[in-house]
């Protein structure tokens, strides 16, 4: 008997079965984390283990942990933050510009993640796709004037053709 056909036996149904049921659970906003039995607590306190190992500089060791949360938790914003800024600071700009285009389609009117995605395209010398990243931002208001300012000094390294670190600044998204 094969092992698919022992697991069908052990849970009562078969692998189709099963994913209508994880497909049924995505379509209502659920998690895959919420299938494995993980709650709210159990995402912070993996949250902020992963928080303090990137404020102690050890990105790599953080990134698996944004990861593990992006995977369960794929709808909380400030674990794709987490990861995007895990991955900027381990110099994985393609992998950055990822984690914040989810981001940014998480929250629309975030202006941060577009900006830290122009920023890695900056450091991979993608001048189109870093201009498209740093000018792409919302009316804001006053209490975001440091992101104006930051997407002017971004864009003006864009029309000067200059590379930039790539460092990521940790910024936790308005929720």
């Amino acid at each position: 008997m094969a092992v698919t056909q022992k697991a069908e036996q052990a849970i009562g149904f078969g692998t189709e079965e099963l994913g209508k049921v994880v497909d049924a659970l995505l379509a209502t906003g659920g998690t895959l984390g919420a299938i494995r039995g993980l709650d709210h607590q159990d995402f912070e306190a993996i949250y902020s283990v992963g928080y303090s190992l990137y404020n102690q500089g050890k990105y790599a060791d953080a990134e698996h942990l944004f990861k593990f949360l992006c995977f369960y938790d794929h709808l909380e914003k400030k674990n794709w933050m987490g990861l995007g800024s895990s991955r900027q600071m381990c110099k994985d700009f393609d992998g950055a510009i990822q984690a914040y285009s989810y981001m940014a389609l998480l929250d629309v009117a975030n202006p941060y993640p577009p900006l830290h995605a122009g920023d890695c395209y900056l450091a991979l010398g993608k001048l189109e796709e870093a201009e498209s990243g740093v000018l792409r931002r919302r009316p804001l208001g006053r209490r975001q004037a440091g992101v104006q300012s930051r997407a002017v000094a971004g864009g003006s390294a864009v029309a000067g053709g200059q590379d930039q670190a790539g460092g990521a600044t940790w910024i936790t998204p308005s929720v």
